[in-house]
């Protein structure tokens, strides 16, 4: 869906090939089968690292901290899609009572906030980011438009 989004930012055609999953795409780029991919940037690092893979470009709004020689997509030419990060969030069945989402949701962020957390995080590529049921609950609805809205525009077939 990314790279549906790059084609209609850049006016551009690019070839789709399906895989079932990140890890063999990847493996596709660091061979050199396939010329590029979008990735999350948990554990992405370590192949740059090792030299495996070359980052491009960050769609997070700022520079990741632990890869500041990588430019956002922003300052690459294509602004907007930070827009499109996909975090990584914590769901519950719904109708979860509320003092169970509150003791959950505090239990989580307080976790988030340890110092080694914090740290094994930025190790693997993440960024903390602790937010409130309510602020996540919000955040997946205008993420739903959003991604639907590209569907169409792309005129994304399954």
């Amino acid at each position: 869906m990314s790279a549906a989004l790059l084609c209609t930012r850049s006016q551009t055609q690019m070839l789709h090939i399906p895989f079932k999953g990140n890890a063999p795409a990847l493996t596709e780029v660091i061979t050199n089968r396939v010329d590029f991919m979008f990735y999350p940037m948990v554990g992405v690092l370590e192949r740059e690292a090792q030299k495996q893979v070359r980052i491009l470009a960050v769609t997070t709004a700022q520079r990741n901290p632990d890869a500041p020689h990588v430019p956002t997509m922003a300052e690459a030419g294509f602004p907007g899609f930070e827009k499109y990060t996909v975090p990584i969030g914590f769901l519950t069945p719904a109708g979860t009572p509320p003092a169970v989402l509150d003791k959950l949701s505090n239990s989580i962020r307080a976790t988030l906030h340890k110092p080694e957390i914090i740290q094994r995080i930025r190790q693997l590529g993440g960024m903390v980011i602790a937010s409130s049921p309510t602020e996540y609950r919000n955040w997946l609805r205008e993420d739903h438009a959003r991604w639907e809205q590209l569907i169409r525009i792309a005129n994304v077939k399954e």
